[in-house]
């Protein structure tokens, strides 16, 4: 199944036809030039345009060509004779000369294909050594997501997972229940390129949608669709109001038998302990990393690291009781803590009680 692209949350445009409006973290990049040369986010969650990508990152365009970010600060060509500057100063704009070096696009200089999968299987490895260290309990956390769901493993299903990242949890999950059909959304299709590659041996059970949370298209959304909806490491990027809003139809889609479940980060009550936690994370995320990474060489190094990557990302996690009275106030009936670990937990529920 193809990548859809979605113009202002509902009509549907493809890169054959015309530039493309992507949507993500919020900001939409209207009309970058042709097709070939729109590059899309690397993690869709920027504070605003334009989109920050970093030196040397392979980047796909719509049409899958390469797009090679390169120089000391990194860019995109945005196809107008401007290159977006990045850095300390990336929020700047800068003319586009062969001194900078800022991108380069068009036609591919040879046939890439094994490279690009070589590279975006690699990047996969990557981004789940980087999870491992920061995140290590999330395996655990879908393993008792999907211990929660009360399907037969061979029952055919459509399943949403919001926000699917890299499909770290879509890949257990058809592993478990082998007749499923996945709906895969995330607001970056970089991201998305990343989950098409280790999800590769399950490619006809999956379509893969590019959309904002803020801004899922009314046909993903549909009363009725879903037997269950599942995300992981998400929607804590989203505030309270946000999500209340994104969730609504969301669990208006899933069917009246059907769960909801949420494995996510959350934040203590109070201050005190909120900040004990985060000294007992930052200690173990920093005995974790491998010597030699300088991001979490000591623990001044990790606490600078997880908060310039939570600032970048637009982090806005909830406390346990505020995220079960969201999934109240969106319409789920009695939604659960099935799993809590200082500050991470698995929580939700069906959508209606049995009678």
């Amino acid at each position: 199944m193809g990548v859809n692209y979605w113009r202002d949350g509902a009509t549907p445009v493809t890169a054959e036809t015309e530039p493309l409006d992507i949507i993500s973290g919020g900001t939409i990049l209207t009309g970058v030039g042709p097709p070939d040369t729109m590059s899309t986010p690397r993690n869709g969650r920027c504070c605003s345009a334009p989109v920050r990508y970093c030196p040397g990152d392979p980047l796909m365009s719509p049409q899958g060509r390469r797009i090679q970010a390169t120089g000391a600060r990194g860019g995109y060509d945005r196809g107008d004779g401007l290159v977006e500057a990045h850095g300390r100063d990336w929020h700047k704009r800068c003319p586009a000369r062969a001194t900078d070096a800022a991108a380069s696009y068009g036609e591919p200089q040879m046939d890439t294909t094994s490279i690009n999968a070589y590279d975006l299987r690699d990047r996969v490895r990557r981004y789940d050594a980087d999870m491992d260290v920061m995140h290590p309990l999330r395996w655990k956390m879908i393993d008792v997501a999907l211990e929660v769901l009360p399907f037969n493993a061979s029952q055919p299903l459509k399943i949403l997972d919001l926000g699917i990242g890299t499909g770290a949890f879509t890949e257990r999950l058809l592993a478990a229940y082998t007749q499923a059909q996945v709906v895969g959304l995330d607001g970056a299709a970089a991201m998305l390129e990343l989950a098409r590659a280790r999800l590769a041996g399950f490619a006809d059970a999956i379509e893969w949608i590019v959309a904002d949370f803020q801004a899922i298209p009314a046909a993903v959304t549909a009363p009725d669709t879903y037997d269950a909806v599942v995300s992981s490491y998400a929607l804590h990027h989203l505030s309270a109001r946000q999500k209340r809003a994104a969730l609504k139809p969301v669990i208006g889609a899933i069917k009246p038998a059907g769960w909801f479940l949420n494995a996510d980060v959350v934040v203590a009550e109070g201050y005190e302990t909120e900040a004990r936690i985060q000294q007992i994370r930052v200690e173990a995320v920093t005995a974790r990393a491998a010597p030699e990474d300088q991001r979490f060489h000591n623990a001044d190094a990790t606490r600078q690291y997880l908060c310039d990557l939570e600032a970048a990302e637009q982090d806005q996690p909830q406390t346990l009781e505020e995220d079960l009275r969201i999934l109240r106030d969106a319409g789920l009936a009695s939604p659960e803590v099935f799993w809590k670990e200082y500050r991470e937990a698995v929580i939700g529920g069906p959508k209606v009680h049995a009678e």
